[in-house]
């Protein structure tokens, strides 16, 4: 197999940015602008281009591009077959250059409506990984959903548990920013999977006695604070916390992984 040719220029008008790039940091571009005027462009950073019509369209490398011409110094390059969105975030995890967020909208700029739909829920407050387990069906603080976002194989099976959360931060988001913590967030998705646990009651509860609500260091505290709400002056009480974490562990033994 042939072996790509490194080639340089300081015409950086032939490069062309590609649409399904993680997003341009100026900050990153500050970094490598520093370390190339220490130790000059080195070969094995040249980036790698692919021809579309008579431009040289950037697999990847649009930071040290960004970066070579801050400084005034030829780019390297190397021309190869275009990258497909899997293999630019494929590459980019492999360096750790690449994080949820930045795979999420490479797959949601490729048109993907299950990442344009995460984005939106992110957008709308939920954390990009806890929307994501959500979306899955899990518990926000399951974890599982992150390397199917990046692998690109993330899909929807459900929007019941993410929607009940964009409507509470728009009910109590302006008066008690508690229900947008991350603390909250994966303490009331154990209790909506959780057979015991009315969401209706619940709500009612925080509409009355919002102050009762305040920020915890963990989600075991905000548990125990959702059940005293839960149960607050109700004529039965139930040990909210108790079953919402032993049916979590209950989940987790049943599919053989973190659940919660």
């Amino acid at each position: 197999m042939k072996q790509p040719v490194i080639k340089s220029t300081t015409d950086y008008s032939l490069f062309q940015a590609n649409p399904f790039q993680r997003a341009f940091s100026e900050a990153k571009v500050a970094i490598l602008a520093k370390k190339m005027k220490a130790n000059g462009y080195k070969p094995s950073m040249a980036i790698s281009v692919f021809l579309r019509n008579g431009k040289l369209v950037i697999n990847t490398g649009h930071h040290r591009l960004a970066a070579a011409k801050l400084l005034g110094i030829a780019i390297l390059y190397v021309i190869e077959d275009q990258w497909t969105p899997e293999q630019l975030v494929d590459e980019g995890t492999t360096t750790r250059a690449w994080d949820i967020v930045s795979a999420a909208q490479c797959f949601a700029r490729k048109g993907d409506k299950d990442y344009q739909a995460l984005l939106d829920y992110a957008d709308k407050g939920i954390p990009i990984g806890m929307a994501a387990s959500l979306l899955i069906g899990e518990g926000a603080a399951s974890g599982n959903a992150r390397r199917k976002v990046i692998e690109g194989t993330f899909r929807i099976t459900t929007k019941a548990h993410a929607g009940v959360f964009v409507d509470i931060f728009e009910e109590f988001g302006e008066k008690q920013e508690s229900v947008k913590s991350r603390s909250f967030i994966a303490a009331l998705s154990k209790c909506l999977m959780t057979k015991e646990f009315d969401l209706h009651t619940f709500r009612k509860r925080l509409r009355d006695n919002p102050t009762m609500l305040e920020k915890t260091s963990s989600t075991d505290q905000m548990l125990r604070l959702i059940e005293d709400i839960y149960n607050f002056r109700a004529m039965k009480k139930i040990p909210l916390s108790f079953l919402a974490t032993d049916q979590s562990v209950s989940r987790k033994h049943t599919f053989g992984r973190d659940l919660a």
